[in-house]
């Protein structure tokens, strides 16, 4: 089985080159990178890219360039956002966030990507779990606006009262 899943994550990555050609030139200027994603509670992957040749493995590498510490939410949030969290990070962080914004900023479609390799439930996961990010990152927004909204009420009312003080 850990066979099968390599041979699936190390076609994945080849496909993600593919399918941005753009993307695909700028990882050759990048390459020699080795990284671990450290998965909560799931586990370790490691990455090896090199020009020739890219190896996703469970097996430990000697030497990373950097690691990548994040729950699935995190990695939900980071595709979906398109930015990652510099915390997330340890190691070489330069070359990480060229790395990560590569491959976020070329016109990868993911969703279809995970389709293919991991099936179409794995997908419709995703699907969800970047829209109950997305509302709930709205909510949020939502929230803080109101609250903004009802400070400034509360000093336009401080101002007016101050000011019908001084009148009389």
């Amino acid at each position: 089985m850990k066979n099968k899943l390599e041979k699936h994550l190390n076609s994945f990555i080849k496909d993600i080159e593919n399918s941005a050609p753009n993307a695909k030139e700028k990882l050759k200027e990048i390459y020699p990178v080795k990284f671990k994603l450290n998965l909560n509670n799931y586990g370790n992957i490691y990455v090896n890219l090199e020009k020739n040749s890219k190896k996703i493995s469970l097996d430990k590498l000697n030497h990373i360039d950097f690691e990548i510490k994040a729950s699935i939410e995190d990695l939900v949030l980071a595709i979906s956002s398109r930015k990652i969290k510099k915390e997330l990070i340890k190691g070489d962080i330069e070359l990480a966030f060229v790395l990560i914004n590569t491959v976020l900023k070329s016109d990868i479609d993911l969703t279809y990507l995970i389709d293919k390799y991991f099936g179409s439930s794995t997908a419709l996961i995703l699907y969800f779990a970047k829209k109950k990010i997305s509302q709930s990152r709205q909510a949020k927004i939502n929230t803080n606006n109101n609250k903004i909204h009802k400070k400034i009420r509360e000093l336009s009312i401080k101002v007016d009262r101050m000011e019908a003080s001084k009148n009389l």
